[in-house]
């Protein structure tokens, strides 16, 4: 595909402190082995896309030791592949971008120097599994200026940040855009744009000459009658996660069968994520397993129930682990009981430790933390 693919890396870090102190969202454990950017890396690599450029912000050594070269995803090149913006200052007097449109005003001159005629602009913390070719094609059938990727859908009110909903009229043409809370049965957009790369620079260039800041706001949301923004409907698996709260739910939705098939089970479009080669997992005389998702590197000893287990994690003798989500290489002792835990990694809980939170309040454990 002629496209360059604009990954956002830090626009949602601010709702989730807890979970980004020292990472960006985008490169947050997800699923036993993933990173919550690997979706859309794995969209774009499955569409063809060659270039691609991860924009950054703050604490993106996580990030960037994930990503590596870019093999996983086929994004090591000697012309194009994937390449990281870090900490591009737009403005001496605001040296950090906080939204969307200052990020873009922070790459403009990348996207002057790239030669794909497209761009597909998104954010790195959406978890999903989009045919970018099926955009294009849509994209060019209604002549659209911009193709807005949305889904109907409920926000569940775990995700702090405001959501971008759209009116659409008969043609699929957005004819009103809303910044909502929690949105219900609403057109959803999941912050993921289609545009030439062209058109997209001229936004960014006017926006500079009228010293706009939002995006949405004032470039797309004033405009919406001159700039034809059509929305395609996404009808996949979708998931925000923004906080500890959202993070939680959605990923023990992982445990639902039709929910990892809907992620994980098309063969034409793989997930692919950085390669460990950890040992398998090894299950003692006494381990337990219902319904968990358990990653390889582990030793169990105990019982795992309805919970998600990262590498590298060891469950001693006598230990319940329930409804839990335990990060790589820490480490559950004996005897202990964790019901609704989120523990980062390298986290250690001692002997005989009992903590247990709420479905919708799981207890967070900092990463590196002993308990």
């Amino acid at each position: 595909m002629d496209a360059v693919g604009i990954i956002l890396s830090n626009i949602n870090d601010r709702t989730a402190p807890e979970l980004t102190y020292d990472r960006t969202l985008s490169a947050m454990h997800y699923g036993g082995k993933y990173r919550l950017i690997d979706f859309v890396l794995s969209s774009l690599m499955n569409s063809a896309v060659t270039e691609v450029a991860i924009v950054t912000k703050a604490n993106y050594h996580s990030l960037m030791n994930h990503i590596g070269t870019g093999k996983e995803w086929d994004l090591s090149r000697k012309m194009g592949g994937i390449i990281v913006l870090p900490s591009y200052v737009y403005s001496a007097r605001n040296p950090m971008y906080n939204n969307r449109l200052e990020a873009l005003m922070g790459i403009e001159k990348y996207l002057f120097s790239c030669n794909e005629e497209y761009v597909i602009l998104s954010d790195g913390d959406m978890v999903f599994n989009i045919d970018y070719d099926q955009v294009l094609k849509q994209h060019l059938q209604t002549g659209a200026d911009i193709t807005a990727v949305y889904q109907k859908t409920t926000i569940d009110e775990s995700v702090k940040a405001t959501q971008t909903a759209f009116k659409l009229d008969e043609n699929n043409r957005v004819t009103d855009i809303r910044v909502l809370a929690a949105p219900k049965n609403e057109n959803v957009g999941l912050n993921t744009w289609f545009m030439r790369r062209a058109y997209l620079l001229n936004l960014v260039t006017d926006a500079v000459a009228h010293g706009y800041r939002s995006f949405t706001r004032e470039v797309l949301g004033p405009n919406i009658h001159e700039i034809k923004v059509i929305g395609y409907e996404y009808q996949g698996y979708f998931a925000c996660m923004d906080s500890v709260e959202s993070y939680f739910a959605k990923s023990m939705e992982l445990l639902i069968p039709e929910v990892r098939e809907k992620l994980f089970e098309n063969p034409e479009k793989p997930i692919f994520t950085s390669v460990k080669d950890s040992p398998p997992t090894k299950y003692g005389d006494n381990a337990c397993i219902k319904n968990s998702i358990v990653a390889d590197g582990c030793i169990i000893e105990g019982t795992v129930e309805n919970s998600i287990l990262f590498r590298g994690v060891y469950v001693g003798k006598g230990t319940e682990v329930q409804n839990s989500i335990i990060m790589e290489d820490s480490i559950c002792g004996e005897n202990s009981s964790l019901n609704y835990i989120v523990a980062d990694k390298n986290v250690i809980l001692r002997n005989e430790c009992r903590l247990s939170g709420q479905r919708t309040h799981p207890f967070y454990i900092k990463k590196g933390s002993v308990v």
